[in-house]
């Protein structure tokens, strides 16, 4: 497995891991705050595990909250926007059945 920054858009992989994890959002509210999170480094940031053969298998953005998060009692907070990880990575019996 390889970590990936995903620091530029348009990014189909990034793209298609973001769709099924918000399955409901379209594909331009996506770039669009894809290329917000990349034109913020200082506040944003955003990563892939490849598999060995460079197949996109999981993805992590995270961000820097100023804003109230619940739970905490400071600011500013790192937080976990959100975390993706494809069916069947982890799952031994999967490739099975």
């Amino acid at each position: 497995m390889k970590l990936v920054a995903l620091t530029s858009v348009p990014n189909g992989d990034w793209l298609r891991l973001r769709k099924a994890l918000w399955p409901d959002g379209s594909d331009a509210e996506f770039e669009e705050e894809m290329a917000g999170f990349v034109a913020a480094p200082d506040r944003y940031g955003q990563f892939m595990v490849t598999a060995d053969d460079g197949e996109p298998i999981g993805l992590a953005e995270v961000s820097l909250r100023h804003d109230y998060v619940n739970g905490t009692e400071t600011s500013p907070v790192a937080f976990l926007e959100g975390l993706y990880v494809s069916s069947g990575v982890f799952c031994t019996q999967c490739e099975a059945e």
